[in-house]
């Protein structure tokens, strides 16, 4: 899970967490792992699980010693959040007027009441799964955003691409 980009995801959905070492040992390969999870637990376990009880943004620090007691420092940033947006498309794109449908797969700790898609066309949706097709060509911007039972709300954005259809007869190109 280590990384540059800053990981969300649900608060109390436990995380195991690995170390993926790279490069030659020297001497006997003996390490010793430090893990800090930001939220005042910590492990010297390899791989440990945790799970953080209360939203907010937390820094995972790593630190590994080698036998020659060589630290090695890794960060990772992580937002824990009751409620994260997300959905999938069946197609990354389509045509002009052709049926795209958009399923919610949202995390969520507390129940979600509310779906707002916002096609980026000036049409909305208000339903958990939904249908939608564009009359022109573009790149448009899909939003979902959820709301939940405690008012918690995040919005999750992909960029959909909408071609012309063309129609070939005898080698032309009709539009």
């Amino acid at each position: 899970m280590l990384g540059y980009e800053t990981a969300e995801m649900i608060k109390e959905q436990q995380i195991e967490l690995s170390e993926q070492s790279r490069g030659e040992q020297s001497g006997s390969g003996e390490f010793i792992w430090y893990w800090d999870f930001g939220d005042g637990y910590t492990s010297s376990d390899k791989s440990p699980t945790h799970t953080y009880e209360t939203p907010g943004n937390y820094q995972i620090n790593l630190t590994v010693w080698d036998d020659d007691n060589i630290p090695c420092n890794f960060t990772q940033h992580v937002q824990v959040l009751n409620l994260i947006a997300d959905y999938t498309t069946d197609k990354n794109g389509g045509h002009i007027n052709e049926t795209i449908t958009f399923t919610d797969t949202s995390e969520h700790k507390y129940t979600i009441t509310n779906w707002t898609w916002d096609f980026g066309d000036g049409n909305y949706s208000y339903t958990q799964n939904t249908e939608h097709s564009y009359a022109e060509n573009n790149n448009y911007n899909v939003t979902l955003t959820v709301k939940d039972t405690q008012d918690n709300t995040h919005q999750c954005s992909q960029r959909i691409s909408i071609e012309q259809n063309l129609l070939i007869y005898n080698n032309y190109i009709i539009k």
